[in-house]
């Protein structure tokens, strides 16, 4: 499964890039609300009494070959502390080889400990080579330790052989040491000779340790020579209680709280670590010598106790399908299921797998099964029954035709009969336990018995005719 692992890996470092780059953008918009709100209390005063005020603020320089003009404007209210403001920031600036626009737009309200702040910020970047803007808008509100955030960051660049856009989206909710976030990330860039397209999309949502995410990777790319489109989804949950437990733990010091864990039992002492997860993977490849395509879905669950050894049990249900052509004449269809558990320590698989491909000695087939028991059951009137088993190595049929048989060697534990026999009157039964033959054949005119010490020859009318080594004068 280490395949499983890997992509996982790969989906939880994008997801994690995406949320670094919304964290620094988070970053960068609250120094920019804290540089614009300064600039706003220089020109105001910074008063905290009850107030209203229209402000503007322009700045012009002008200097050897820089030329860079700047408004601020504010609109702010105060009263007995409670604050609010709306002021924008702009500035145009040239050089001999650059021009730049910015914007800055924030609303804020504050009242006691409960804020809100809308910021947009914008920039527009030109020079002989690259063209580039970028916006961010964020929407914060806070009460006490609750936040809610919203932000989206969007970029467009050009330069003279490349295209390139990009967008985050990101809402996080935080009550406590509970959130709630949701990132998308979707990234288009273009060459000479390349396209390339990626998206990432993650819900996760946290309560204490317990986590649960969901998350998607896409990407496809093109170039001159090849084609290839990837698709991967994981949904997980993550159970922890180590944090409660080392919480109750400290507690169970005290004489109140020991007594206490003696009466309730000592069961929340346990450190019980759980996942489950499902991903799936899908992989899409041409070019000019083959095409390839192949789906994996794994679903797996664990659990374990930290504080036993050799307590983890996992299971794991894994599903391949793939298909190759080449133009080397190479053709492989595979579809495979995987079973797998973990239990202290010891590995059990099942699985079957099913291929057809062309080899040297010809177009090739293949049913394989790894199991300890093989059944194949029927529904007679609604009820399942086994008519055909492997069980540990050894064969079972409920019924068997067979018109022709070679058998090197064999094994019978009762008797063996032909389908006409009535006993006393016609076919042939051989008891292999006994080592009894009766032979009545078909015609009705007489029967013969063999046994280990006595062969006995009947007529039609059921008399003893001969009888050969122990005599016992009956049939």
């Amino acid at each position: 499964m280490d395949s499983v692992e890997e992509t996982v890996g790969e989906l939880n470092d994008s997801v994690a890039a995406a949320e670094q780059s919304i964290a620094d953008t988070n970053d960068h918009i609250n120094q920019v609300n804290t540089d614009l709100q300064g600039k706003v209390d220089a020109i105001t005063g910074g008063s905290t009494s009850s107030i209203a005020q229209v402000v503007s603020q322009v700045t012009i320089l002008q200097q050897n070959d820089v030329n860079q003009a700047q408004q601020i404007t504010a609109v702010t209210a105060t009263t007995n502390g409670n604050k609010t403001a709306i002021a924008t920031e702009t500035t145009a600036r040239t050089t001999a080889d650059t021009a730049l626009g910015t914007r800055i737009d924030l609303t804020n309200a504050q009242v006691g400990e409960n804020k809100t702040a809308i910021t947009t910020e914008t920039t527009a970047r030109a020079t002989a080579d690259t063209a580039l803007g970028t916006r961010i808008d964020n929407l914060t509100t806070t009460v006490g330790n609750n936040t809610t955030a919203i932000t989206r960051e969007t970029t467009a660049r050009t330069t003279a052989d490349t295209a390139l856009g990009s967008r985050i989206d990101n809402l996080t909710t935080t009550v406590g040491n509970n959130t709630t976030a949701i990132t998308s990330e979707a990234t288009a860039r273009a060459t000479a000779d390349t396209a390339l397209g990626t998206r990432i999309d993650s819900v996760k949502a946290t309560t204490d340790g317990n986590t649960a995410s969901i998350g998607s990777l896409q990407t496809a790319q093109t170039t001159t020579e090849e084609a290839i489109a990837s698709l991967t989804n994981v949904t997980e949950a993550n159970f922890d209680n180590s944090a409660l437990a080392s919480i109750e733990n400290s507690i169970s010091n005290d004489a109140d709280a020991q007594a206490q864990r003696k009466t309730s039992g000592d069961i929340r002492l346990s450190v019980i670590v759980a996942n489950a997860r499902i991903t799936a993977t899908e992989v899409t490849r041409a070019n000019d010598q083959e095409a390839f395509a192949q789906y994996q879905q794994t679903v797996s669950a664990s659990i374990q106790d930290l504080n036993k050894s050799n307590s983890e049990l996992s299971a794991t249900v894994q599903t391949t399908a793939s298909a190759v052509v080449d133009l080397n004449g190479k053709a492989s269809a595979q579809w495979g299921i995987k079973l797998g558990i973990n239990s202290n320590g010891q590995y059990y698989a099942a699985g079957m797998g099913i291929g057809l491909e062309n080899t040297p000695a010809g177009m090739q087939s293949t049913v394989a099964f790894l199991a300890n028991n093989f059944v194949v059951m029927s529904d007679v009137n609604g009820t399942p029954k086994a008519f055909f088993a492997i069980r540990n190595g050894q064969t079972f049929m409920d019924e068997g035709f067979i018109a022709a048989a070679s058998i090197g060697r064999g094994k019978i534990t009762d008797t063996l009969q032909s389908d006409n026999y009535v006993q006393g009157q016609s076919g042939l039964l051989i008891n292999f336990k006994t080592g009894q033959i009766e032979n009545y054949g078909t015609s009705g005119n007489g029967a013969k018995k063999s046994t280990n010490v006595t062969d006995s020859v009947r007529d039609e009318n059921g008399v003893l005719r001969a009888q050969f080594g122990l005599i016992t004068g009956v049939f």
